[in-house]
């Protein structure tokens, strides 16, 4: 990879975090001041996928290899979370819709999703230090660039093909989870037509409509490209390998910020807000170009009736 490609990279992904900050912030201040009360499970369900994305636009990296290390765990582990963040709020709205009776307390969300992230966590850390390898002990010398900022894992052998392939089913039970639960809560609505209100059903169809857009976002410009990318560390002397793991990385940090403007303009509580705040910032310009049109015009009378005299 030449020196300027590397600095135009660089500098995308720069621009792709600056852009991230206001228009997550935005996003996080609607969902917490305007969602409706019948909306405050599915909103934490929200709020941990945008916490887990902006973490990971946050997290820094070094020269130093371990620490390094660390920080790029960290980072994969942000993106197994967001994943797992995307994927609950489709069983939670099957349950909460097919079995109405049935209370779901938010300490026992807790603890479920608590007990997947800890489970997670556990079967991939011992996966990646399994994979990882200093540069001092990397079997392939005549492929290794410079020193600084820069980490190491075994080109081959079964800690990576364990690794890659661990990745790569995560991302298809995530979308079979959207898929399958989408379906059954489709199922459940055709079923309880006649029984429920009709305004009932269409609201919780415009719901799952939701769901599907902002789930549509991290699966396309997320998962898709982070399957990409793993393939390409997996093949990394297939032809352009380096570029595609550039152009897929450049498209995932940048999944988050369209999932948040997504999130507001697709839910109709987020997008009333944001478009009644507009508004309200908008008005108060449209009358002070008003007044000063209506002060002109006053001058000009005065004016032409002094000439006039």
């Amino acid at each position: 990879m030449s020196r300027p490609y590397e600095d135009f990279y660089n500098r995308v992904l720069d621009a792709t975090a600056v852009l991230h900050i206001p228009v997550k912030l935005c996003a996080i201040v609607v969902s917490l001041r305007y969602t409706p009360r019948d909306m405050r499970v599915l909103s934490m369900f929200l709020l941990n996928q945008m916490a887990w994305n902006a973490v990971v636009n946050f997290i820094p990296f070094a020269e130093n290899e371990v620490f390094g290390h660390v920080m790029f765990y960290v980072i994969l582990y942000c993106l197994l979370n967001i994943a797992l963040a995307v994927s609950s709020m489709f069983p939670y709205r099957y349950v909460a819709f097919a079995y109405p009776n049935r209370k779901l307390r938010p300490i026992l969300i807790f603890t479920l999703y608590t007990g997947a992230i800890l489970s997670m966590g556990a079967f991939f850390a011992p996966v990646y230090l399994r994979w990882i390898v200093s540069y001092d002990e990397y079997p392939l010398k005549e492929e290794l660039p410079e020193r600084s900022s820069l980490i190491c894992f075994r080109p081959f052998g079964m800690a990576k093909n364990i690794t890659v392939l661990a990745y790569l089913v995560v991302v298809v039970l995530v979308i079979v989870t959207i898929v399958g639960f989408s379906a059954l809560l489709l199922r459940s609505i055709n079923k309880k037509m006649g029984v429920i209100q009709q305004k009932i059903l269409d609201k919780h169809k415009r719901i799952l409509s939701a769901l599907i857009v902002l789930a549509s976002i991290p699966v396309v410009f997320g998962g898709l490209p982070l399957i990409l990318a793993v393939l390409t560390v997996y093949r990394p002397h297939t032809p352009y390998a380096s570029e595609v793991c550039m152009i897929c990385i450049v498209v995932m940090a940048n999944h988050s910020t369209f999932n948040d403007i997504a999130m507001l303009v697709v839910i109709q509580p987020y997008r009333r807000a944001v478009r009644n705040r507009v508004m309200k910032i908008k008005i108060p310009y449209r009358r002070a170009v008003r007044n000063r049109v209506l002060k002109m015009e006053i001058v000009r009378a005065i004016r032409k009736r002094c000439c006039t005299a």
